[in-house]
C-alpha cells in the first residue's frame, strides 16, 4: 500500500481528524445502502460492486437526496457531483458521486466488465462491475 495516503496535510491534527471522521461516516452511510459495512476506508478496497447496483432506484434515489449532507464537507468548485442541476447535466449521477467521494478518500472506482456469453442473434451480453482500488498518489 502507498504510505503516502497516511501523510498528513495540515498541520492542525484534530481538525483534520474530525474531518476524516465526517467523510468516514459519509462513507459508511453511502456504502449500507449497498449492504456493505466498513469501519475504515480500507475496507473498501478491493471490493466489487455491481454497476446496476449504483444504479437501482434505492441507491440513485438516497445518493441524490444525500447530496445536501455532502454540501458542508466538500466543496462544490470542486465537486460538480454536489451541483443542483447535477441530474439534468450528467447521465449517470449517482456514480459520479460515489466516484467523487471515494476519490476524495484517496480511492477510484475501476471498472470492468464479465462476458456472459452471447445472445440468439449474436450480440456480445457483458455485466459491468467497479472495483474499488487505492488512488495511485504519483500521478
Amino acid at each position: 500500500m502507498n504510505n503516502n495516503i497516511y501523510k498528513k496535510k495540515t498541520k492542525n491534527f484534530q481538525k483534520e481528524e474530525a474531518e476524516n471522521q465526517k467523510k468516514l461516516e459519509i462513507l459508511q452511510d453511502l456504502f449500507s445502502i449497498l449492504h456493505i459495512t466498513i469501519t475504515n476506508k480500507f475496507d473498501l478496497v478491493n471490493v466489487e460492486i455491481d454497476r446496476d447496483s449504483l444504479l437501482d432506484e434505492p441507491f440513485y434515489s438516497y445518493a441524490i437526496k444525500y447530496k445536501t449532507k455532502l454540501k458542508p464537507v466538500y466543496k462544490s468548485s470542486k465537486y460538480n457531483c454536489i451541483h443542483s442541476n447535477s441530474e439534468v447535466k450528467q447521465k449517470f449521477p449517482s456514480i459520479n458521486l460515489i466516484r467523487q467521494v471515494l476519490k476524495s478518500n484517496q480511492l477510484r472506482l475501476h471498472p470492468h466488465y464479465v462476458s456472459c456469453g452471447y445472445d440468439e442473434y449474436k450480440n456480445k451480453l457483458v455485466k459491468r462491475y467497479f472495483t474499488i482500488k487505492p488512488l495511485d498518489m504519483k500521478k
